[in-house]
This record gives C-alpha cells, structure tokens and sequence, in this order.
C-alpha cells in the first residue's frame, strides 16, 4: 500500500485535498468549532492549526465544561484579533507538514510571545526545534546533550568529501517528515553520492510534502548504529507517561509497534533533567538505547501522533502515569486512563 501511495503522491498533487479532508473530518461532531462559554473560571485561547488538529483542544474544552475562543493565526490581521481576546492563556499546534507554515508559525508565535503579557503553552523553544532536525541538532551540540553523532553539510563538495573518509552505512535524515519518511540507509559512497546531488540540485522532499516543498542546499547525515532500541517518554507538567517503539523493517518511527512496560529509570532520569532544565514541562522525548546501555536523544516534540487515543503507559496490563518523588527519589505508578484527545485534557 506504502508503494503505491509514493507514487501516486510523486505524479498527483494531492496536498491541498489531504489537508482539507484532514480539516473537515478531525472538526466533524464538534458544535462551535469558533468559540463557546461555560462561565469557567478561565478562558482559553486556542490557536486554529491547518489539518484541524486543534480539534483535540476544543474536545477536552467541551470536556471540562473551559471556556475557549479560536484564533485563525493564518490571518493578515492575526495579532489584532488575538490582542481584541480576553484570554487567560494560549495553546498552539503548530502545522509542521508545510514549511511556508511552520515557518509562519515559528516566526508569529515568536513576536506573539514578546508582545503579550498572556502566557502561551507549549513553550515557545520546544515548538521552535520541533521539525527542524537542522535547528535540533545545533541546539543538541551546544547544549551538551547526547545525541547520535551527526553531521550538517551546507556545501556540496565538503558533504562529498565526507563521504569519502566516513564509515558506511550511514543514515541520511531530512530536516522535517515523521514517520521515517525522511529516513535513508546510505550503505555505500555511490549511494550517497546520487543522494547529494539531488538534494543540492533538484532539491528533496519526502512523498507526503507539497510538491514545492523541498530540501535544498544542505544535508544531514548520521552513525548508523546496530541494534538500537528506542524509547518515548512522554512528560506533561509532574505526569510522566512511556513506551518502547519496535523496529519494522529497519526503523523504529512509524512502525506502529509498540511495547509497554516500566520505562528504564535511566531514561526516566534523563527525561526528568531535561525538560526540568530547559522548562520542557509539555513535550515528548525520543531517546536512543545502545548495546552496551549509552542513552541518546533523537528528537524532542511537543507533539506526536497518538491513534485512537491509546493509553501511553501501561505496566503489568495497567494503564496510568509516573509521578516522581524527590523525596523518596522514585516514580510511583498512578493507574486510571489519562490520555484522551491527544493529552490535551492533561495539557490543560
């Protein structure tokens, strides 16, 4: 099925029929997709995301009977509407699946957050690095923190070079594409030769991009190491929730093959320092296991695609989260179901 998609997507445009079908079926069921009352004790402003994903948003406010109003950031005169609101803070999804997009979001959330008084969730840094594996792995490198290593090339022949001295395989990465659909095993020179050319001259995109929206002018490539093991671990505000991503055909993203358990503690701990030190409190992180035990982080993402609403942590057949104790220096497991609409009911 994978095969055919990819060459429909490679002939036939079909982004725009995507994203509105995505639109309409994700807002299906929900009465006042703009705004509603409740006489709550706070009023939430929710910022409108192309595919309807801030749908999740507005569930958990009918839920738990909050207040809402929707802003449509895509709007000439966006930050008026947004200033001409009373809300008591902001929550945003940002649309990652078109550059044009995720760079508009980036660059209005950013002004938006320096010029209002009303805070904005999640933090502003985390959305910044989302989809962006080139801002990601600048950020990683000068913040000290493990990663698989990597290399960024924005000149052609520094990248050919490269590949001439490495080991093979390595991994190509693009920029943005979730699901290992931007992921390639570069297992000899030539391979990665054809690879550079592409992207420095035609330009990349992976199957599920706008047609004019491509790679151009740089290229990531990383260690290709055996045997890895991958974990999620999920932290929203003091609730800690987790799961093991299993290999399909050589990638662990997108696999949709999970396996739950108690997470390792010595990814627990990592998470837990991490997002402490950098204000993470609502985000995912994947981190990267090796053979002989080293953790490494892959990706940090204030969002993910969760089908279905499953539950994200269960442990001996139970669902429920981590909560840490500093006291007693440990995460006790609190049973019950947490994880509807995406943990936006959590995130609020």
């Amino acid at each position: 099925m994978l095969f055919f998609k990819r060459i429909i997507f490679s002939f036939i445009d079909l982004f725009h029929i995507r994203v509105k079908k995505k639109y309409e079926s994700n807002l299906s069921g929900i009465s006042s997709p703009r705004c509603k009352n409740f006489n709550s004790t706070f009023r939430v402003g929710i910022v409108k995301e192309t595919n309807g994903l801030h749908a999740d948003y507005i569930k958990a406010c009918e839920e738990l009977k909050i207040s809402y109003y929707v802003f449509d950031i895509f709007k000439d005169n966006w930050f008026k509407i947004i200033d001409s609101e009373q809300v008591d803070f902001i929550v945003v999804r940002p649309s990652v699946n078109y550059d044009p997009w995720k760079q508009m979001y980036d660059n209005r959330i950013k002004i938006l957050s320096e010029n209002t008084t009303t805070p904005i969730y999640p933090e502003n840094l985390s959305l910044w690095l989302w989809e962006s594996k080139l801002r990601a792995i600048d950020w990683f490198r000068v913040n000290n923190i493990k990663t698989l290593k990597s290399h960024i090339f924005y000149n052609q022949i520094d990248a050919k070079n490269f590949l001439s001295s490495c080991e093979y395989p390595q991994v190509y990465k693009s920029s943005s594409g979730s699901g290992s659909s931007g992921v390639k095993i570069i297992k000899n020179k030539i391979i990665g030769i054809h690879l550079i050319n592409k992207v420095f001259n035609k330009g990349y995109r992976t199957y599920r991009k706008h047609h004019l929206d491509k790679e151009h002018g740089f290229i990531i490539f990383q260690k290709y190491v055996p045997d890895l093991r991958e974990w999620r671990i999920i932290r929203i505000g003091e609730k800690y929730f987790g799961f093991e991503k299993l290999i399909h055909k050589e990638f662990h993203s997108g696999s949709q093959n999970f396996s739950y358990g108690r997470p390792p503690l010595k990814c627990l701990d990592f998470v837990r320092k991490l997002t402490t030190k950098f204000n993470f409190l609502f985000t995912s992180v994947d981190l990267f296991i090796d053979a002989l035990g080293g953790v490494y982080v892959n990706e940090i993402q204030p969002y993910f695609a969760q089908k279905d609403d499953r539950e994200l942590l269960r442990i001996d057949g139970k669902s429920g989260y981590l909560k840490y104790s500093k006291q007693n220096n440990e995460y006790e497991f609190i049973p019950g179901s947490f994880c509807r609409n995406n943990l936006c009911n959590e995130r609020l």
